[in-house]
């Protein structure tokens, strides 16, 4: 299934061929789409996770933070894993949590940087997002970690935290 936003740019299908024989599950742009380092709580829970680190977003590689509007995804693994969460904010919130998802699932999801011409800003991710994400991947105790040191570290001010915490629930 192929999900295009066509503000990503023309869909490069004089090379869409070369994906055919690919083995990955999934495809997509979300590096140069500005997906890189999304969400910022991510490294209070899982600072040191490999998969944390993003390569350069010129380069194709293994990644989990992808963007849905540059995707293009196995049907069999679409049924398997299941469809981007609706209870998002945002379409770069439910992008993460679906990478996410995919690669902790077994899913190879490959950033592929040809599929968009040049590079996007990020796109804005609400703390909301951010603990819908951390709510739906990680144990309530690592949720609570995470908005500990939201405040500690100046990441959220205590009354946007707390409505962001009470919205992801």
């Amino acid at each position: 299934m192929l999900v295009w936003d066509p503000a990503a740019g023309p869909l490069p299908t004089d090379r869409l061929h070369e994906l055919e024989g690919s083995q990955a599950d999934v495809h997509h742009a979300g590096l140069r789409m500005g997906m890189g380092g999304l969400p910022g709580c991510l490294d209070f829970v899982a600072p040191t996770w490999m998969l944390n680190l993003d390569p350069p977003p010129q380069r194709e590689a293994t990644s989990w933070r992808l963007s849905l509007r540059a995707c293009l995804i196995r049907r069999a693994m679409l049924a398997r894993l299941g469809p981007p969460d609706p209870g998002f904010g945002t379409t770069a919130g439910a992008s993460l949590e679906f990478g996410h998802r995919y690669i902790t699932h077994g899913a190879i999801v490959r950033h592929v940087p040809w599929l968009v011409e040049g590079s996007c800003p990020a796109p804005p991710l609400p703390l909301e997002d951010e603990f819908r994400f951390l709510a739906l991947r990680y144990p309530r105790r690592w949720v609570a970690w995470a908005a500990v040191r939201a405040l500690l570290t100046g990441h959220a001010s205590p009354g946007h935290l707390a409505r962001a915490i009470v919205t992801s629930a």
